[in-house]
């Protein structure tokens, strides 16, 4: 099959197109690599999403409501946490065997875990919220 002239000039600018969104997209993630990220209220839960859905399983933290990056915009895989140094939940230590469990925050800075063990606990450490946020 043979292309007409028209046809391989729309081929090569949707190439050319391509290629710089491409570039943009690279360009955005490199910036937003460096970001800080500083943790601001979480996202409103879109409820109806998840009734679509077959399980809890299923549904992302976007359905029930994450932490958003105040700076870049991007979303953390955690729910936002209003009593947590850095505003979002945890639920174990780091290491939960270890003598002296410590958490690490967002920046990388570890605390002592705020409870007497470092075992696994399907509620937030800070606000109580269990893990799937009914």
């Amino acid at each position: 099959m043979r292309l007409t002239p028209e046809q391989l000039a729309l081929r090569a600018e949707i190439g050319r197109r391509r290629d710089a969104l491409t570039a943009a997209r690279d360009a955005l993630v490199d910036v937003a690599s460096t970001c800080p990220c500083v943790v601001q209220e979480k996202t409103t839960p879109d409820y109806s999403r998840t009734e679509d859905k077959g399980t809890e399983d299923e549904c992302t933290y976007e359905d029930w409501g994450s932490a958003r990056c105040a700076v870049c915009d991007g979303t953390f895989e955690e729910f936002y946490c209003p009593k947590s140094p850095d505003h979002l939940c945890h639920y174990q230590a780091d290491d939960p065997e270890a003598e002296a469990p410590v958490l690490t925050l967002l920046d990388e800075t570890t605390i002592p875990y705020p409870r007497p063990h470092g075992s696994y606990d399907e509620f937030c450490v800070y606000c109580g919220e269990p893990d799937e946020r009914k």
